[in-house]
């Protein structure tokens, strides 16, 4: 399963448990990662300097490095900052707030670096496009019958 896959489901599964109360996988079966994990994801326009990261997880840095890299399959920071796209894109599609206004909200610092992490990782500009659905690809236009192609036709 890849990274942002993984992510995602995190993200939703921590919601579903929000929204159940009852206790969801977090992805990961290692108990000090599943808390950081539910750190992030809790708060993810938090600051989280690798630091905190490793003490909400009750270990060193080294060790949360090691550990986290094991369990999630990614970095600390890769995991971060996908959450925080995928809590962007969320935010986008369900309330009406700006583009600077979501990324202050999950921590991004200027509205230009979270444009540029989210085009990155969802393939598309956040400034509306992520509330609408993909563009439908063109149409391919048919030729009138008995007139010539543009090639064809004399200068």
């Amino acid at each position: 399963m890849s990274s942002l896959c993984t992510v995602l489901l995190a993200y939703v599964l921590r919601t579903a448990r929000a929204a159940a109360e009852a206790p969801v996988w977090t992805g990961a079966a290692d108990p000090d990662i599943a808390r950081v994990i539910d750190a992030v994801l809790d708060a993810p326009g938090d600051e989280w300097p690798m630091q905190r990261l490793a003490a909400v997880g009750r270990m060193s840095r080294a060790t949360f490095l090691r550990r986290f890299r094991r369990e999630a399959g990614t970095t600390p920071g890769h995991f971060l900052a996908r959450v925080r796209i995928i809590a962007g894109a969320d935010l986008l599609t369900s309330a009406d707030l700006s583009v600077s206004e979501v990324a202050a909200m999950v921590g991004y610092r200027s509205e230009s670096s979270f444009s540029r992490a989210f085009r990155g990782e969802i393939g598309q500009s956040p400034d509306g496009s992520a509330a609408r659905p993909p563009p439908r690809p063109p149409r391919h236009r048919t030729k009138p019958e008995g007139r010539p192609a543009r090639s064809d036709r004399a200068c």
